[in-house]
């Protein structure tokens, strides 16, 4: 039995599966639902809002029933990217 937990990449980039991977990770990717371009930051740092998002949509990914179905031993990874 793996002792790892399983790793939901709350994410579409390849280049952050391929990452997990290269690092000897094994992990599925389940994009989240939330749409952040109609979210407003408010008045917070941009390390902030990136932070916040990312919480966002590995908790939505968490949410999800099909996600839940095989949560078990599970992480949920979200990630957002400032430019």
């Amino acid at each position: 039995m793996n002792p790892h937990p399983h790793i939901w990449l709350a994410s579409s980039s390849p280049r952050r599966k391929q990452l997990l991977e290269r690092a000897g990770y094994e992990c599925s990717v389940c994009p989240p639902t939330v749409n952040d371009g109609v979210l407003n930051p408010g008045n917070v740092s941009p390390t902030e809002w990136v932070m916040a998002l990312a919480y966002l949509k590995a908790a939505n990914v968490a949410r999800n029933e099909s996600t839940l179905m095989h949560a078990g031993n599970s992480l949920f990874l979200g990630a957002d990217t400032v430019c």
